[in-house]
This record gives structure tokens, C-alpha cells and sequence, in this order.
């Protein structure tokens, strides 16, 4: 190992995963599963999330009073 190699390395930081530096990512299926059940509990609990009136007009009031 080079001495830049060693900079660099240390400079990254620690690596959180053990793989190959030179090894292709590929993502699996249960990756893009699980985003879309993220997504879509997202999606539902935004539409079933209603603040009530007078808690979204005061958050509305406190944005509107911030100086832009």
C-alpha cells in the first residue's frame, strides 16, 4: 500500500461495510420492496395525519412571521 493510499483511506474515514473496493454494487429486490412499503406508509400516514384547525392556522402564523 502506497503512502496516498493510506491518506486517503484515513482521511475517509472508517468504512461502516466490509466489501471489496473494487467489487460492482448491485442492489437486491428486497431493497426496492422495502423502499415502496417506506413510500406507501409515507403516503398513507400523510393522508391520515389531520392536525387540527386551529394548531395548522397558528403554524401557519408562525411562518408567515419569520422574516424571509
Amino acid at each position: 500500500m502506497d503512502l496516498f493510499a493510506v491518506v486517503d483511506a484515513a482521511r475517509r474515514g472508517p468504512r461502516w461495510f466490509a466489501d471489496a473496493g473494487d467489487a460492482p454494487r448491485s442492489r437486491r429486490a428486497t431493497d426496492l420492496i422495502g423502499l415502496i412499503a417506506a413510500i406507501g406508509a409515507l403516503a398513507l400516514l400523510t393522508a391520515l395525519e389531520s392536525p387540527q384547525p386551529g394548531f395548522s392556522r397558528a403554524l401557519a402564523d408562525l411562518l408567515r412571521s419569520l422574516p424571509s
